[in-house]
């Protein structure tokens, strides 16, 4: 395994836990997520767009992935 696809998936578990710890379920119509802190939860996201772009990118290099 690349090392860069290790920080990618350590990028992006960091982004899951933090969606994890503001994650707030509504049980209003079968249940929907709501967001307890919204920055910190679009920072999150965007910490697993960062994980999984680096992810993919360097299986692309590697020839691991091919498109």
């Amino acid at each position: 395994m690349n090392k860069m696809i290790l920080v990618g998936a350590i990028i992006f578990g960091i982004g899951l836990f933090i969606q994890l710890i503001t994650a707030k379920w509504s049980w209003r119509l079968g249940g929907y997520y709501k967001s307890k802190n919204k920055p910190l939860s679009l920072i999150g996201l965007c910490i697993i767009i960062l994980g999984l772009v680096i992810i993919v990118m360097s299986a692309i290099a590697n020839g691991q992935l091919k498109i």
